[in-house]
């Protein structure tokens, strides 16, 4: 009976996870931060696996068949579409930070911009100090890699996201909404930045 009832409690959290991913998927679109099939989220579910957005999709019209469970070696879990080539650098992520349970990985513009220059994000408001800190940037490697995951994981540290040079963002959270947040925070930092630097000149 109590395998039973794990099994239960266990369905019902991957089905309140889909219901996130998608929701957050959309939210993602909504506020500019993913355009296209830019960008891959994901949550760690109860049973240690990962559920990750498929390869290629559009995150703001994300569907159940393009959920995809995967282990901690890559591997899908049943059939269907393949998950996302970024995949490593989630796994990455939640076997280095047990406190980590949702990632979302932006090309959102203006802090895209940012990792390309290499050029670090001056802190703007006491939201950016609590939060974020002083943002690493992550130097470039080719994406999808095994390399590049490692490298992105030990520059974004113990932080709540990193600037990817060349490659946008990631940011890390409790719940797939606490990344989102992290996320629209970066980019709101950068905008800001970004007229700074205009203004100034």
């Amino acid at each position: 009976m109590r395998g039973n009832n794990m099994k239960t409690e266990e369905n019902s959290h991957e089905h309140q996870v889909q219901e996130q991913l998608i929701r957050a998927g959309k939210e993602l679109a909504g506020k500019g931060l993913v355009s296209g099939r830019s960008g891959n989220i994901s949550i760690r579910l109860m049973t240690g696996n990962i559920l990750i957005s498929a390869t290629h999709t559009f995150l703001g019209m994300l569907e159940l068949d393009d959920l995809i469970e995967i282990d901690f070696d890559g591997r899908a879990v049943g059939e269907g579409k393949a998950p996302s080539s970024e995949r490593f650098l989630h796994m990455e992520i939640y076997k280095a930070r047990p406190d980590v349970h949702a990632i979302v990985h932006t090309h959102s513009v203006h802090a895209s911009a940012y990792a390309f220059l290499d050029r670090p994000l001056r802190s703007v408001n006491y939201e950016n100090d609590l939060v974020l800190g002083e943002v690493p940037i992550v130097s470039y490697a080719q994406p999808g890699t095994i390399e590049f995951a490692r490298s992105a994981c030990e520059g974004l540290g113990n932080k709540a996201a990193a600037l990817l040079q060349r490659h946008g963002t990631v940011a890390v959270g409790e719940d797939i909404f606490d990344a989102l947040a992290v996320a629209e925070l970066l980019e709101d930092v950068a905008k800001v930045n970004y007229l700074i630097d205009t203004l100034s000149k």
